[in-house]
């Protein structure tokens, strides 16, 4: 009996531990949990509250945030393709090896901010990436120092209004990879 408990004991510890669902939808009127009853309203909200594991579900519609939207955890941000936005004065950046981004629309990021897109850990996955900008004509609208980018189109995106030069629209500075399948 104690060999059959320890062996139970050892199948449990090895098993993969899931993760949380968090849902966002931008016309919710309800006092937000992140519960797919009561999803929060802004992306920063869900992301703030994510952990490894946890899958973040946007809405079809707008889901905007103000603020910039840093991922750091190994979180999955899953819409429903083109009809899922994002649109956002602050940079998104996915900053972890898990972290995943797909089925999104991006746009109008990065107004505030010197790169309106960062990938440095992570992947960004089937996702539309259409007229972003640099906050600063200095620098880029797409940086990239890692991670995967696969099955992305990219539209009318470009450099802050200002005059003066600029690194590029995007950058590559270390090793990742693109993918269109």
């Amino acid at each position: 009996m104690l060999k059959k408990l320890v062996f139970a004991l050892a199948l449990c510890a090895g098993m993969v531990a899931f993760g949380k669902d968090w849902y966002v939808d931008a016309n919710t009127t309800i006092n937000p949990d992140g519960s797919q009853a009561a999803p929060w309203k802004v992306l920063t909200d869900a992301v703030a509250n994510a952990h490894d594991g946890d899958v973040i579900h946007l809405t079809d519609g707008q889901t905007h945030s103000t603020a910039a939207v840093t991922v750091s955890a190994g979180v999955t941000i899953i819409g429903g393709g083109d009809g899922t936005l994002i649109s956002n004065s602050g940079a998104i950046t996915l900053n972890h090896p898990d972290a995943v981004l797909t089925k999104v629309k991006i746009t109008n990021t990065g107004a505030n901010s010197s790169t309106a897109l960062s990938i440095s850990k992570g992947t960004l996955d089937d996702c539309f990436i259409y007229n972003c900008r640099s906050g600063n004509a200095k620098h880029t609208t797409l940086s990239i120092s890692g991670g995967t980018v696969q099955n992305c189109r990219f539209n009318l995106n470009h450099p802050g209004g200002f005059p003066g030069g600029y690194d590029g629209l995007v950058q590559v500075t270390g090793p990742a990879t693109f993918r269109n399948d």
